[in-house]
Parts: structure tokens; C-alpha cells; sequence
């Protein structure tokens, strides 16, 4: 290509040849230029005469290049020797360097198998591993279930047992509260017999007409003070005995058949679902959750027997609501308890007819508001609370804490109503 662009460029030079006129400005030489320029020093005899001439020392040139340039006897025959020879010496290059790459695989190929082997060795002795511990596994699950069933069993006599306890408590309690009110029935006689005599039990009641009765009447009285407080005292103890067994006897876990009634055991207390198309706060309402075991009941006093006897004074208002819930309690075995505000002294007002259910008076400047939410919050957990009132205070607070709420006007209607 030097001598193609002296010629193009010499005024009195002969013309490159035609082939290599594209390519003379090229700085690099793509494979078609030298294509080119191989054609044309084969073609035109006085070209390559000119490029000879250009170097100074042909027989500096390689044996192949010089050939093919200079061109002696037997130039054909010697080129294509060289190249046969060339193509062998390729050959082997290509074949050495073959082996070498061949070689360095198989080496990485080696190496991978061994590691893979030491791999598979490894996997094996943790797949032996994991089938012992699986076998130690289904053992000790066997022995679960073993022990499972026989924790069922010992849970069903259980339970049997706690039923039994339970029903055995309740009959000694309601024996109690049975001779609680008779005793509380006969003090209450003697309380009116000595009022129309105009007399006190316990005083001197000269020769007024019936003083003999009287006497006897109050000295019976002053007989059985010590039994009504012995009474009161034992059935105190058979209701602590009764939540301590039930608290005792949950502690064990639920019966294995499902409690369809019984809500779940939760650190916080949640309002019982009733039957589907059963308003919250109505008759039927009240009827079946009174009908659910276990169930505690809470009466805000004052609020319920206001709006059944208004015109009553409000120890005749307490009778009345006391009588009218032992109507109730007769029908349910729901715990009732029935909360009143106490006089303003913090006494205890006295009552006179026979307890059916829980009362209790608050102390001086306390509302009973706030008494039954202080049940609710002592109250266990797991046992559904019921609360009675129309106060929205008592209402929300009762909600709060995951009771089941009934109106005033619910209670009236379903006592009323039987």
C-alpha cells in the first residue's frame, strides 16, 4: 500500500491500480483491502516489480512473501510446500492448545467431582442424622398420644367428678339459703308481731296484751341470732368452695367432648353471642342467657325497682324487687347478685323479707354504679357476666368489660310476664 500511495501521489508516477484506490486513505486494513492488494501484486506484473524495487533488502522477507514477490523457478511448487508445512505446524498449535484447554477442563472437572463427592459424603451422614432424629420423633409422638389418651380419660373422670361436686355444693347451698330464710321469715314475724303490739322484741313490754307470745317470740329470736350468723357464715364458705372447686377443676383444661355453651377461656371477658334474630336487649334475650351455666348476674337495685314501683317508699321498693327476683332465681341456676346504694350512714337497711339472692349494700358515699363494675373487674374472667340496669354508665362501663347487657324495662316485662 506504501508504493500504491507514492504512485497516486507522484505527478510522473504510474497510477496505482484501480483495486487499491479505495483503500489508499484507510489507516487500518480490512480483510477485502488485503484481498485486494494480494490480487493485484498476482495481476500486474509492473506493480510488483515497483514494490520489489521500494525494499531495499528482499531477502530480508519471509520465505512465503519473497516467493511470491521474486517469483524464481519453481516458486508455485515452493510456496504451496510452505504452505502445507504451515498448515501442519497450525495444526498441531491447534491441537497442543486443544489438549492444554482439554487438559485444564478435565482438571476443573476433577476438582468439581471431588467436591461433590466429599458433598455427597456429607449430605449422607446428615440425611443418617435425620432419620434417627425422625425415628426418635415418631417415638416420642407415640408416646404423646399414648399419654394424650390417657390424659383424656383421667380429664373425663374429672369432669364427672367436678359436675358431681358442683351439684353437691349447690344442694348443700340452697339447703343453707333454705334455712336462711326460714330464719329470716321468723324474724320478720316477730319483727311485725312486735310492731302491732307496739312493743320492741328485746324490751320490757310490761302487761300489754300478747306479752307472753311476744316474749316467747323474741327470746326464740334471741335463740336463733347465733344460727342466722352461723348461716350466713356457712354459705359464705359454700360459695367460696364452690368458685375455689370450679377454679380448681378449670385449671385441669376443658372437657375433651366440645362445650357448645361455654365460652373460651381468655385473659379478657367477651359478651355472649346470642341465637340468631335474638335482640340484644329483650325478653328472650334475657331468658336465654339466664339459661346459659355458668352465668353471674349483677342488678343495679334502685334502678330497676324505681321504675317497677314508683310509688312505693323504697324499703317496700327493695321487698318487692327482692321478691320478685327469687321468683326469677327459682327458674335459673344463675348466680344473682342485687347491688343497692346504703343509707347515708353506710348502714345496712334492713330488709324484711327472706333472701332468694345475693344483696348487697354499699358503703357510705359509694353508688352502687360503681360497686358492680368493681364485680365485673373482680370478677374471673371466664365466667359471663349479665348486668341489669338502664344507667348509661353502667351500661357502657358493664360493655367495657365484656358483659352482656339487659334494660330495667327487659327484666320488669320478663318477671311480670313469667
Amino acid at each position: 500500500m506504501v508504493t500504491a500511495r507514492h504512485d497516486a501521489s507522484a505527478p510522473d508516477a504510474p497510477p496505482p491500480p484501480a483495486s487499491l484506490r479505495p483503500y489508499l486513505k484507510f489507516a487500518k486494513f480490512p480483510e477485502r483491502a488485503m484481498m485486494a492488494v494480494i490480487s493485484s501484486l498476482n495481476s500486474d506484473e509492473e506493480f510488483r516489480r515497483r514494490v520489489v524495487e521500494v525494499l531495499k533488502k528482499p531477502e530480508d522477507l519471509d520465505e512465503p512473501s519473497r516467493l511470491f514477490l521474486l517469483r524464481p523457478d519453481g516458486w508455485k511448487e515452493e510456496l504451496s510446500a510452505l504452505a502445507e508445512v504451515q498448515a501442519e505446524d497450525s495444526e498441531r498449535r491447534d491441537k497442543k492448545s486443544a489438549e492444554v484447554d482439554a487438559r485444564r477442563k478435565l482438571a476443573g472437572l476433577e476438582t468439581a467431582l471431588e467436591k461433590s463427592r466429599s458433598e455427597l459424603a456429607e449430605s449422607r451422614v446428615r440425611a443418617d442424622v435425620a432419620e434417627r432424629e425422625l425415628a426418635d420423633v415418631s417415638s416420642e409422638l407415640g408416646q404423646m398420644k399414648a399419654a394424650a389418651v390417657l390424659l383424656s380419660e383421667e380429664l373425663d373422670e374429672a369432669t364427672g367428678e367436678r359436675q358431681q361436686a358442683v351439684r353437691q355444693l349447690k344442694t348443700s347451698e340452697a339447703l343453707a339459703t333454705a334455712r336462711l330464710a326460714k330464719i329470716r321469715a321468723l324474724e320478720a314475724s316477730v319483727r311485725s308481731a312486735s310492731a302491732r303490739a307496739g312493743t320492741d322484741p328485746s324490751g320490757d313490754s310490761g302487761n300489754a296484751p300478747g306479752t307472753d307470745e311476744l316474749g316467747g317470740r323474741a327470746a326464740e329470736l334471741a335463740a336463733r341470732e347465733s344460727e342466722v350468723e352461723l348461716a350466713e357464715k356457712l354459705l359464705n364458705r359454700l360459695s367460696g368452695a364452690i368458685t375455689g372447686v370450679l377454679s380448681e377443676l378449670e385449671s385441669l383444661g376443658p372437657p375433651v367432648a366440645p362445650a357448645t355453651t361455654r365460652p373460651a377461656v381468655s385473659s379478657h371477658r367477651r359478651a355472649l353471642r346470642l341465637g340468631r334474630g335474638v335482640p340484644d336487649d329483650s325478653r328472650q334475650g334475657l331468658a336465654d342467657l339466664l339459661d346459659h351455666e355458668p352465668m353471674c348476674v349483677f342488678v343495679d337495685g334502685y334502678n330497676v325497682s324505681k321504675s317497677a314501683w314508683p310509688q312505693l317508699s323504697i324499703a317496700d321498693q327493695r321487698d318487692q324487687l327482692i321478691a320478685m327476683l327469687g321468683r326469677m332465681k327459682s327458674r335459673t341456676s344463675a348466680d344473682v347478685h342485687l347491688v343497692f346504694d346504703g343509707d347515708s350512714t353506710g348502714a345496712r337497711p334492713n330488709v324484711s323479707v327472706p333472701y332468694p339472692v345475693r344483696v348487697h349494700f354499699t358503703e357510705d358515699g359509694v353508688e352502687a354504679d360503681d360497686r358492680i363494675l368493681e364485680f365485673l373487674d373482680d370478677l374471673d374472667a371466664r365466667t359471663p357476666a349479665l348486668v341489669i340496669s338502664s344507667d348509661r354508665r353502667v351500661r357502657d362501663g358493664s360493655r367495657e368489660r365484656g358483659a352482656n347487657v339487659i334494660s330495667s324495662r327487659v327484666l320488669i316485662e320478663f318477671c311480670r310476664r313469667g
